[in-house]
């Protein structure tokens, strides 16, 4: 066994095969996870094509992979056009995940408050690397609304809840968006760390994010952030109709934002 010495605070010790090789993801279960990852994403269900061209996958494993995975009911297979899509123990695994998650609960009870008395849609996301996941959702009682999904992954630099969660990073750090200019979903898109960094000196100093129809037309959102332990967890947001938004529901919809972080924010601990 080829062992190497490693040296931690002055003392040396044997860093074995078996240990070294803990470190490096386990490829049988990374395939699976990923598996996992894209059905979830995926706004429709999947061929096998499809998964093996997204995941560069060979055929050869990731046949096993998916019988496997369809026989534990972790995904779903479509008979009827030959798809796959995310199974019914995938979802419940998702929900025992959010029953058991005590800030969750705080959330929609808060959430729920914000919608009743806004009448427009309350979401809450989390950075996922260098985008939002939308955790929460309580929907709009109006009849046009925005139609979302909990679980999706959507750009931070153009979403008001991903500005917010951004907020505090450095120029250096924005890097971390990826190359410019960045993908444009409207004629409204930021689309260069320049601008994206003009806008978030602008969060800072008024302590709130605007979506001004950025990622999708017609929808705007306002956004603030929630710090746990002093720094930022969460984002908080409301999404509206741009012909709902007026000047006087806009600073109605900001104070209702704010007042929700103050409590949240003293019972996320």
């Amino acid at each position: 066994m080829n062992n190497r010495p490693v040296i931690i605070k002055g003392k040396r010790r044997i860093l074995s095969q078996e240990q070294n090789k803990a470190t490096v993801p386990h490829r049988a279960t990374q395939r699976v996870l990923s598996i996992l990852d894209l059905l979830a994403q995926a706004k429709e269900s999947l061929t096998f094509s499809e998964i093996q061209k997204s995941l560069n996958i060979p055929k050869s494993s990731l046949s096993p992979i998916l019988h496997t995975m369809v026989n534990a009911e972790y995904v779903q297979s479509n008979e009827a056009d030959a798809t796959y899509s995310v199974g019914i123990h995938a979802f419940m695994a998702g929900k025992a995940f959010e029953r058991s998650n005590d800030d969750l609960t705080m959330l929609r009870r808060v959430m729920q408050g914000i919608v009743d008395k806004t009448n427009e849609t309350c979401q809450v996301g989390i950075l996922d690397h260098n985008k939002v996941l939308y955790l929460v959702r309580i929907d709009s009682p109006q009849v046009i609304r925005l139609v979302s999904s909990p679980g999706y992954l959507l750009p931070a630099y153009c979403t008001a809840i991903g500005k917010v969660l951004i907020s505090e990073w450095s120029d250096e750090r924005l890097k971390e968006l990826g190359p410019e200019p960045y993908d444009r979903y409207t004629d409204r898109t930021i689309t260069t760390r320049e601008a994206l960094s003009e806008e978030l000196e602008k969060v800072r100093e008024y302590g709130i994010a605007r979506d001004r129809s950025e990622m999708t037309k017609g929808v705007q959102c306002i956004a603030v952030s929630l710090k746990v332990q002093g720094s930022i967890k969460y984002g908080l947001g409301l999404t509206v109709p741009d012909y709902r938004l007026t000047d006087e529901k806009l600073q109605e919809f900001k104070q209702v934002l704010k007042d929700a972080q103050t409590q949240l924010e003293a019972m996320l601990i």
